[in-house]
């Protein structure tokens, strides 16, 4: 609920360290150019992940094989250079994040944690209510960075509840 949300130190030095950073929405259309940066993270973050080796056709599918109003929200630096993406389904009430990735060459800046940040105030700007940050497993490590947005949400018995790590 991003009326909730309220970010905290580390938030706001990600937002500094990504001031050179400029946002781009495109229609849902899978290039080589996304596809690189793709990759280049998944050998990083996820390389036990079968995600990992995916190739240029089934990211393609990932980002364009969609029923929904889709866009890839694309940053990039002041050189022009693609430094992060987001695919992200444009719902009623808000935007659902459905998978973030970027270089790792920024990533000592909190740059996956700045793309949420930068989520959440798009949200906002929009005037919609919600940003949806998608599935939590209490048990994957690699989806613990969740919890630290304030507002933060759980469904439970069809009723959205505030959720407490």
């Amino acid at each position: 609920n991003v009326s909730k949300y309220n970010p905290n130190r580390s938030m706001k030095r990600a937002k500094k360290a990504a001031e050179d950073i400029e946002c781009f929405e495109r229609p849902p259309i899978a290039t080589r150019e996304q596809y690189e940066l793709f990759y280049e993270y998944q050998k990083y973050r996820h390389l036990d992940s079968d995600m990992a080796e995916m190739n240029f056709n089934e990211y393609r599918s990932m980002i364009e094989d969609t029923p929904v109003d889709t866009c890839v929200y694309e940053f990039r630096d002041m050189n022009s250079t693609l430094v992060a993406a987001s695919l992200t389904d444009k719902v009623k009430d808000g935007l659902s994040g459905i998978y973030k990735f970027f270089t790792p060459n920024r990533s000592k800046y909190s740059l996956g944690s700045w793309i949420i940040d930068w989520h959440i105030e798009e949200t906002i700007r929009l005037k919609l209510k919600y940003d949806y940050l998608g599935y939590w497993i209490k048990e994957s490590s690699k989806m613990s960075y969740k919890s630290k947005f304030k507002g933060l949400e759980k469904l439970t018995n069809n009723k959205w509840k505030d959720f407490i790590n």
